[in-house]
């Protein structure tokens, strides 16, 4: 059988290419797209930079010589602007270049004249000071020209302070850049105001003469040069005194602007701003003063600083009233730069987001009725909206602009940023596409708008570029925005930015055909078709492109991006639910039903055109690098439409044309299929020797080492394995098994020569030729080491050698598979095989090492926790306590949440607890043995597991044990209290070390039930004795001699009596419980009999054989299976197919 290869269908790698199509799911082939199309794709550029060679005409032309014409005309018209733009260039730089003289001259000149005049006029302001100075050395106090003086004087003082302050800037500014260029090390210190003469001056003359008349000048200018040399307090309470003595002076408004300022800025002083607006509000009362309206701002923004926006919108109200006022009396514009801060902060106090809305500011226009410059509030309204992203209000109150002002020359730019709110900012794309087209249609040519400003032809000309721009950038934001979903594998959201964009690209063409963009933007529209799913829009539109005389840029991507469109349009059409197109596979020859005619039928349409568009991009781009696959693609449609005759010629062009391409092979391959179907065995044995043979010329068509000469030779190769399979199939072992060795043999590079020795090698097991069978799989991993099967081969050997008694190739077989293959199914099986081994040929150390690398490497494996646990046996065999204690700890750490391990667990914290006895770590073992009765707690398996129970009950016992060592240490001797205590204490103790040994009952545990009843008696008896052994009391033998000594032990014997009794009942409950359990043969048992028989003489100990009664289970077999660990299922040998 001949092996068909057929590749999906990919993209070509251009820049402009729209994705690939693929026999994948939708979403698949969407990220398939998206990756080639985020990495490749060139983005649309705005309008007047993506193609800067294109001609003014371009594309007007309604044929070809028309069309030349107007290019001629394009390039003549381009030559003449060129040509005026660099005179008018040439004449502005003269023009420049003679004003700048001119200025030059001018400037030096007036210098010149300037500093004459000031160094004049500083040497006669020295002389007038030194004048005055005189004057009042002589006559200080003279009422009538005195205080003139001073009032001079001061002012002198003023001026030739801020003259020399002017001075002082200049030095140190030219300081400074010598400290720029690295001629100066330090920076000197920046000069400072000192007004201090003006100001003693000032305050001489309001003292000594209070009644002078300019007195009310003298406070405002004492108060101003405070504030300039930076005394404010002291400046503030000048202007204060001056508006309390003068009310009437008419320094009073503007002294009342200076305390405004300085609450406004101040902040030391409580509640500043209700300060400042009261003095702002004072000094607005002066209406024809020449600050008024500095006043009236600076109380508007006072209040909007308080939060009073109601206040401050009112007073922002009346300040641009007061300039329209002036305007319209001046004739001019009144305000300048307050009257537009005026409106910017009414709008921000309007859409503040506590107070403002536009409900709030259409309450206020009802208020003060109609006023001028209401459309540009609800315009700053609608900005601050926008730029803080609350997109709705700023929609309003846009809308609300155009509605009091439709024809403003800036209407197209409010209705612009409309549209840029509902689409950038609400993603509202419905509503942003509907008022675009407002935005096309209100401003076009004809439009009232139009009329009322076409006197304006530059906001004529920038309406239509908006119009224009804003089609266009729509259509590319949106698909930039597409782009850069994709690129985030955010594909539904970048099918929704294409369907966008094509709309856009689609409106764009219509209302601007003739742009010199629209060769471009049509390729555009295309490519956003295509990766929106519009397939069959996408292909019209790119055989558009294909087929324009307008440009040739996209021609070839073009043509392309139509293959692609009609390729993913079958594709989307076979994959519907229902379909609605048929699916025809490729049908090979061992696929094709059996006596079924060879029926040739017609191409559906869509195939057609499918096969058009690729023989026309063949015709325009035969070298392309996907043009191999897209003629056998052509091909491939009449093959499965079973026009053999049609596919055989173009298939037969493809191996002309594209000898070295892989498709030729495939084109090849498929040809010999068509001669297979058909049964035509001449055509093939002459068609494989027409590829293969050297001709008349010794030329070949396909060289036999060349990769198509090698798929002819692997068709042989397949035919042979094929053979085999039908030789294995009918269990002639020996045959099937030299067939795939012959195989192998005549070709060692045959792409399934790993699958022919593994069934060559089944083949020898069948046989019981385990030798043989071994040797093949060998091969396997010697000849194959890189192949699948390559880990199976080497387990079957380690299993054969195995088989074979082979231990330690087995084990160095199991141990390579284990480090060699790490990811192979067999490994967890090998490992724990080769533990295994190692365990039975008592090399314990490694076996334990291994048991603990299976849990290692394999912790979710059924067999980890067991074989962690035969770890710690196997060390326990060793009688390493160390290493015994270090598995049995991995173990709990490991699997003491696994609820199938309870029993383990419990069982391992006793035998740690054992260990830990034998390394002579009392502490540490009795804190293993409470561990180990705590989980049995924990895990609620009183009655439920017996290992655990007697695991658990042992522990519990040692437990007791080690009180009971405690107990028999307490010595009854001494005197007096002394002895007593020592009594009370040991009766006291011997009591809670009763309870103790009944706690062990709870554990369920036959063996340390019998224990721990034994030793309640025994506690008592060893009482008893310890009583009768103990001294008599030094003070009684002292006080009464021997006599009393006898007296004391009487009375002990009474009291030993009663606890000797107690011991032989409790000893008879023991007795009791082992004929119960009918226990012929146990320790405990034992014991009791003869403690009994020395409390009574009448008991008699029985003699019996030692033997264990079935179902009598006193200690828990091992948790581990066998020392041989458990029997694993090794992999079943089989054949293996072809993979065809």
């Amino acid at each position: 059988m001949l092996l068909v290869l057929l590749a999906a269908p990919v993209r070509a790698q251009t820049a402009h290419d729209p994705p690939a199509s693929g026999d994948v799911g939708e979403a698949q082939a969407r990220a398939a797209e998206a990756s080639q199309q985020a990495a490749a794709h060139k983005a649309p550029v705005a309008p007047g930079t993506s193609r800067a060679e294109r001609k003014l005409f371009e594309g007007y032309g309604a044929d070809a010589d028309e069309e030349a014409e107007y290019l001629d005309l394009s390039e003549a018209i381009s030559d003449f602007e060129e040509q005026g733009k660099e005179f008018r260039r040439e004449v502005q730089l003269l023009i420049e270049k003679k004003f700048d003289e001119k200025r030059r001259g001018l400037v030096a000149s007036y210098e010149q004249k300037i500093s004459e005049i000031e160094v004049l006029e500083r040497k006669e302001r020295l002389d007038a000071i030194a004048m005055f100075e005189e004057f009042l050395q002589r006559y200080p106090n003279e009422p009538k020209y005195s205080p003139d003086v001073m009032f001079r004087l001061a002012e002198l003082y003023y001026e030739k302070t801020k003259d020399d302050y002017i001075l002082a800037m200049t030095g140190y500014e030219e300081q400074l850049k010598l400290v720029d260029q690295g001629k100066l090390a330090v920076a000197p210190p920046e000069p400072r105001q000192n007004f201090q003469r003006s100001v003693e001056l000032y305050q001489r003359l309001i003292t000594q003469f209070p009644e002078y008349r300019l007195n009310d000048g003298s406070y405002y200018l004492l108060g101003y040069c405070l504030e300039k040399q930076g005394e404010l307090e002291q400046s503030r309470n000048t202007f204060v005194r001056l508006i309390e003595k003068y009310p009437g002076s008419r320094f009073v408004a503007e002294a009342w602007i200076r305390l405004g300022e300085y609450y406004f800025d101040a902040v030391n002083e409580s509640n500043p701003l209700e300060h400042a607006a009261h003095a702002y509000s004072m000094a607005i009362r002066f209406e024809e003063h020449a600050l008024f309206d500095k006043a009236l701002y600076k109380l508007g923004w006072t209040y909007y600083r308080m939060d009073a926006f109601d206040r401050a919108v009112d007073a922002f109200v009346r300040l641009i009233d007061f300039y329209d006022a002036k305007s319209a009396e001046a004739g001019e514009d009144f305000g300048g730069d307050l009257r537009a801060e005026a409106l910017q902060y009414m709008a921000v106090s309007l859409s503040d987001e506590q107070w403002g809305s536009i409900a709030r500011a259409q309450e206020l226009f009802a208020r003060v009725g109609p006023r001028p410059w209401e459309p540009e509030v609800w315009r700053r309204i609608g900005e601050v909206y926008f730029d803080t992203t609350k997109f709705q209000d700023a929609i309003a109150a846009y809308k609300q602009n155009l509605a009091k002002d439709p024809f403003n020359k800036d209407a197209p730019q409010v209705q612009a940023k409309i549209v840029r709110a509902y689409e950038q900012g609400m993603r509202d794309f419905d509503n942003a596409s509907n008022e675009r087209q407002l935005l096309v249609a209100s401003y076009a040519p004809g439009t009232e708008w139009y009329e009322r400003n076409k006197h304006d032809s530059e906001v004529i000309k920038a309406a239509q570029e908006l119009s224009e721009r804003s089609l266009y950038s729509a259509a590319v934001y949106h698909h930039q925005q597409a782009l850069q979903y994709v690129q985030g594998e955010r594909f539904e959201l970048a099918k929704r930015e294409f369907e966008i964009a094509a709309r856009g690209y689609a409106d764009y063409l219509g209302r601007f055909p003739h742009s010199k963009l629209a060769y471009e933007l049509q390729y555009y529209l295309g490519d956003c078709q295509y990766q929106s799913m519009q397939f069959m829009e996408a292909a019209r539109t790119f055989e558009a492109v294909r087929d324009s005389t307008a440009d040739t840029q996209y021609q070839a991507d073009a043509a392309y991006g139509a293959v692609l469109a009609f390729q993913r349009e079958i594709d989307t059409r076979q994959s519907a639910v229902p379909p609605q197109m048929e699916t025809r596979p490729v049908v090979t020859s061992s696929q094709w039903p059996e006596g079924k005619p060879v029926q040739k039928q017609p191409l559906p349409e869509l195939w057609q055109q499918f096969v058009a568009a690729a023989d026309a991009f063949l015709a325009l781009q035969p070298n392309h690098e996907r043009a191999p696959l897209l003629a056998y693609r052509a091909a491939e449609a009449f093959f499965v439409y079973e026009d053999f005759e049609e596919a055989r010629r173009r298939f037969a062009a493809v191996a002309a044309s594209y000898p070295e391409s892989e498709f030729a092979r495939f084109a090849s391959n498929l040809t010999l299929e068509t001669f297979l179907i058909t049964e035509d065995w001449v055509a093939v044995t002459a068609f494989t020797n027409a590829l293969t043979t050297a001709d008349e010329k010794g030329q070949v068509k396909v060289d036999p080492a060349s990769e198509s000469g090698q798929l002819l030779r692997d068709f042989g190769d397949n035919a042979m394995f094929k053979q085999a399979e039908k030789l294995m199939d009918e269990q002639r072992w020996d045959e099937a098994g030299d067939l795939y060795e012959g195989l192998v043999s005549r070709n060692k590079g045959y792409r399934f020569a790993d699958k022919a020795l593994n069934n060559a090698a089944v083949c020898r097991e069948s046989a019981r030729r385990f030798e043989s069978a071994l040797r093949l799989y060998e091969r396997i991993y010697n000849e194959y080491p890189d192949s699948d099967l390559a880990d199976v081969a080497l387990f079957r050997v380690a299993l054969n050698a195995e088989n074979s008694y082979d231990f330690d190739k087995a084990v160095d077989r199991y141990q390579l598979l284990v480090d060699k293959y790490p990811g192979s199914k067999s490994r967890a099986a090998a490992l724990n095989n080769l533990a295994r081994l190692l365990e039975g040929l008592q090399r314990y150390n490694d076996a334990a090492r291994q048991f603990t690398r299976f849990a290692q490497l394999f912790p979710a494996d059924e067999d980890a926790p067991k074989n962690l646990y035969k770890a710690a046996t196997i060390y326990q065999k060793m009688d390493d306590c160390h290493g015994q204690i270090r598995a049995l700890n991995d173990f709990i750490k490991k699997f003491a949440r696994d609820g199938r391990q309870s029993e383990r667990v419990v069982d391992a914290y006793k035998r740690i607890g054992d260990c830990h006895r034998e390394l002579k770590n009392e502490k540490a073992a009795l804190e293993s043995w409470k561990k180990a009765t705590e989980e049995y707690a924990r895990r609620s398996l009183a009655g439920k597991d017996e290992a655990a129970s007697a695991a658990a009950g042992y522990a519990r016992f040692q437990l007791a044990e080690a009180e009971y060592k405690r107990w028999d240490a307490i010595q009854l001797s001494g005197r007096g209290k002394a002895l007593e205590r020592a009594f009370t204490s040991k009766l006291t103790r011997a009591k809670t070390l009763q309870d103790s040994y009944s706690e062990v009952f709870d554990f369920k545990s036959v063996e340390w039930i019998l224990a721990a009843s034994y030793k309640k008696g025994f506690v008592l008896e060893r009482f008893a004795t310890s009583l009768v052994e103990s001294p008599c009391p030094p003070d009684i033998k002292r006080a009464y001699g021997e006599e009393g000594c006898d007296i004391y032990r009487s009375t002990l014997v009474e009291k030993v009596t009663g606890l000797e009794l107690k011991a032989a009942e409790a000893y008879e409950a023991t007795a009791q419980q082992c004929l119960e359990y009918k226990l012929v043969d146990n320790d405990w048992c034992d014991k009791t009999q003869e403690s009994l028989a020395r409390l009574r003489s009448d008991y008699r100990v029985l003699k019996k054989a030692r033997s264990v009664t079935v179902g009598s289970t006193l200690y828990p077999a091992s948790l581990v299976e066998t020392p041989e660990g458990p029997v694993v299922a090794t992999p079943a040998a089989g054949k293996l197919s072809e993979d065809l």
